[in-house]
C-alpha cells in the first residue's frame, strides 16, 4: 500500500476512534448496565458527564428527597442557627409517619446529631418530619424552604412536596440529582462521615436500643463507596445515587426507575446495576491534573506597556477526564489576544488553553495574565502605534 494511502487509513482510523467508538460507549451502556429510566454518571472533580440517559426527564425520587432536607438542616448547622447538641421534642406527625423509621418515640426528646444519623444511615421518614418542624415551624414550610432552595440552585426539574420522598407527587432528574448530590458534598463534605457508616444505634428514652444496617449495599461491596442515598416506591422504581472515590477520581452515579421485585431481591439489582455504572466510569476514563491555577505556561505579546511580555497561567486548575486510552496523551494548547495592549492588570482574562486527545477537543480553561504590566511613555506608546499597524497591514512582527 502507498505510503500515502497508509497515512490516510491510519487517519481514519483514529478520527473514528473519537467520532464513534467513544459515543458507543454510552449507548452500549444504557443497552447493557443499567435497567433505569434514566442514569447519569459524572466526574465531580471535573464536572464532565460520561455517561447520560435520558438525565433531564422528570421522575419520582423517593427517598432522595432526604439529601435536601439534609443539606438544609446542615446549613442550619453552619448559620448557627442550630446545633449538633440541640434537642427537639418528638411531635405525635412525626412519630406517625409511615415507611422506614428510626423509631422516634412520641414526645421524647432527640438531638440534631441524632436525626442526622437517622435520616442518612436509616433513611427514617420520623427523622424528616421531626428536622422538618425542628426548622421549619412545621413540615409544609420546611417543604416551602426545600423547593426555594432548588430554584436558587438552579434545579429546573425537581418539586418537593414533602421532607422524605413518601409521596408520588415529589419530582426531580438524574440531573438534578447528581447536582445537588455535588454541591451537597462540596459545601459539606463531613456528612460522607455520616453516609458511609454501616450501622446506627438509636436507643429511644424507656426502650430498647434498635439496630439498622446502612440501605446503602455499596459500601461493602464496591472500594472507595462513601454514600449516599438510595430510595425505594411502588410507583418509582428503585433508585440510587452513589459516589465513590479512587486514586483522586470522584464519581457520582445517579440511577431513577429501576424496575425490580420488592425487597432483597430489588435491592440486590440496584446495587449490581450501580456497580456497573461506576465500574463503566472508573475502566474507562481517568481525571487527569495538567497544571496548576496560577502556574506560569506562557508568555503573551505585550503593546504600549513597560514590558512587551506577560507571563500568563489558568485561571483555575486544569483537571480533565479523558479516556483512560489517551489520558498520557493529551496535548495543551494556548490562544491568546494577539493585541494585547497595556495596562494589562493581573488576572485580567487573556486568552484560553484548550486541552485534547488526539484530534477531540476535550475542554477549555481561561488564560489569565500574572503580572500587571503598565501603560508605557508617550514613545513606546507611539512606536508600538505604528508597530501594530504595520503588522495588521503586513502580517504579524
Amino acid at each position: 500500500m502507498p505510503k500515502r494511502w497508509s497515512c490516510f487509513v491510519a487517519f481514519f482510523i483514529s478520527l473514528s476512534f473519537f467520532m464513534f467508538i467513544i459515543p458507543c460507549w454510552g449507548m452500549a451502556q444504557e443497552q447493557d448496565l443499567s435497567s433505569a429510566q434514566a442514569v447519569l454518571l459524572v466526574d465531580h472533580v471535573t464536572g464532565q458527564v460520561l455517561l447520560d440517559k435520558d438525565a433531564d426527564i422528570q421522575l419520582i425520587p423517593a427517598s432522595l428527597v432526604k439529601i435536601m432536607t439534609l443539606k438544609l438542616a446542615y446549613e442550619a448547622i453552619e448559620e448557627e442557627l442550630i446545633a449538633l447538641d440541640e434537642k427537639t421534642r418528638i411531635s405525635e406527625n412525626a412519630w406517625q409517619t409511615p415507611g422506614s423509621t428510626m423509631f422516634l418515640l412520641v414526645d421524647t426528646e432527640v438531638t440534631v446529631a441524632e436525626l442526622l444519623h437517622g435520616i442518612a444511615i436509616v433513611s427514617g421518614n420520623d427523622a424528616c418530619v421531626a428536622m422538618a418542624e425542628m426548622l421549619g415551624g412545621s413540615e409544609a414550610q420546611f417543604v416551602n424552604m426545600m423547593n426555594q432552595r432548588a430554584q436558587e440552585m438552579g434545579l429546573v426539574n425537581t418539586h418537593f412536596v414533602d421532607s422524605h420522598g413518601l409521596s408520588d407527587q415529589n419530582r426531580t432528574s438524574a440531573r438534578d440529582i447528581a447536582y445537588l448530590t455535588g454541591q451537597y458534598i462540596d459545601d459539606h463534605p463531613y456528612a460522607l462521615e455520616l453516609h458511609s457508616t454501616p450501622s446506627y444505634t438509636y436507643a429511644p428514652p424507656g426502650d430498647n436500643p434498635i439496630w439498622q444496617a446502612n440501605r446503602n449495599l455499596l459500601l461493602d461491596r464496591f472500594e472507595g463507596t462513601d454514600g449516599l442515598k438510595t430510595g425505594y416506591l411502588s410507583a418509582s422504581g428503585y433508585n440510587m445515587v452513589a459516589t465513590a472515590r479512587r486514586d483522586g477520581m470522584r464519581l457520582i452515579a445517579v440511577l431513577l426507575g429501576i424496575e425490580a421485585p420488592i425487597g432483597t431481591q430489588g435491592e440486590e439489582q440496584r446495587a449490581r446495576e450501580t456497580i456497573a455504572v461506576l465500574n463503566y466510569g472508573y475502566r474507562n476514563f481517568a481525571t487527569v491534573s495538567l497544571a496548576s491555577a496560577g502556574e506560569p505556561l506562557h508568555s503573551a505579546r505585550v503593546w504600549k506597556g513597560t514590558s512587551d511580555q506577560v507571563i500568563i497561567g489558568p485561571r483555575e486548575d486544569v483537571i480533565v477526564t479523558a479516556p483512560s486510552a489517551y489520558a498520557q496523551q493529551l496535548t495543551k494548547a494556548a490562544v491568546f489576544d494577539p493585541d494585547l495592549v497595556a495596562p494589562v492588570e493581573k488576572d485580567m482574562p487573556v486568552g484560553e488553553l484548550i486541552i485534547q486527545a488526539g484530534e477531540e477537543e476535550l475542554r477549555r480553561f481561561p488564560l489569565v495574565a500574572l503580572a500587571d504590566v503598565p501603560r508605557a511613555g508617550w514613545f513606546r506608546v507611539f512606536t508600538d502605534t505604528i508597530r501594530m499597524w504595520l503588522a495588521r497591514l503586513f502580517g504579524r512582527i
